[in-house]
Parts: structure tokens; C-alpha cells; sequence
């Protein structure tokens, strides 16, 4: 249970690049929580137009 005033800590890590014709999408694993237990977590995904080196 997370309530209004909590401190949460929030990360995560890189788990892949790819080149797509768009551009490059970068897969994270993420998490938040508290204390020492995790709160939420999943994976997110952002794409990052034209930014093919």
C-alpha cells in the first residue's frame, strides 16, 4: 500500500536496443518501492525517432 507522503524509490535497467525503421526503441524493466519492497513494476518501451547512429 503506498499512501500520500511516501517516499518511493523509483529505477530501472536497459534490457534491449533495437533499430527499427523509425528509429531506436529501447526495452526497460522498471520498478518502484518502498522500504525494501517493490510497489510496482513492469516493462516499458520508448522509441526514439530518427536516432539511427
Amino acid at each position: 500500500m503506498v499512501y500520500v507522503g511516501d517516499v518511493l524509490e523509483v529505477g530501472g535497467r536497459v534490457t534491449g536496443v533495437e533499430e527499427t525503421g523509425e528509429g531506436r526503441l529501447y526495452a526497460f524493466d522498471v520498478f518502484s518501492r518502498k522500504d525494501e519492497g517493490v510497489v510496482a513494476s513492469g516493462t516499458v518501451g520508448f522509441l526514439v525517432y530518427g536516432d539511427r547512429a
